[in-house]
């Protein structure tokens, strides 16, 4: 239902009729890998694998809970102190926490700065059948959406 929760803490008959969120339901699809599932993948914040479910959903959350989160080491730190990594330092999960918050937020400007275009030019060009809102800067900001976003996920794949 949103909150995020220990799997080891929590009962089968305390998640009756929640909405449950696993790694398995954070990318967007099977082809794309959520912002922060391919930060992991750059930093080499993971090894052996075990642990990463946890810290990958615990960062999620983080960020769906904090608008503006704070990107301190210590704060990184606190927010994942519910996981534990016997493989690794934690420096490469704290530089994927980072790198991941930078790409949530470019996504997050470029999908904004197209909507403001929208907004203020959209609704001044005429459209050929007389509706406002139905003009062709809808097709050039609708393209130049696909076509940005889609540069994003293409960079996040490599």
């Amino acid at each position: 239902d949103g909150a995020a929760a220990r799997s080891c803490l929590t009962l089968a008959v305390q998640a009756d009729g929640a909405t449950i969120r696993t790694i398995e339901g954070v990318a967007p699809n099977a082809d794309v890998l959520h912002p922060v599932q391919q930060a992991f993948h750059e930093c080499h914040a993971l090894q052996c694998g075990f642990c990463t479910p946890g810290f990958i959903v615990s960062v999620v959350s983080f960020f769906e809970e904090n608008e503006n989160p704070d990107l301190s080491e210590d704060a990184i730190r606190e927010a994942l102190s519910g996981n534990l990594c016997r493989c690794t330092g934690y420096q490469n999960i704290v530089l994927a926490v980072r790198r991941a918050q930078r790409a949530e937020a470019a996504v997050a400007a470029v999908v904004g700065v197209l909507v403001i275009l929208w907004l203020t030019a959209g609704p001044r060009i005429p459209a050929p059948w007389g509706s406002p809102f139905h003009s062709n800067m809808i097709t050039v900001v609708g393209t130049t959406t696909i076509f940005l976003v889609g540069a994003l996920m293409t960079q996040r794949k490599r």
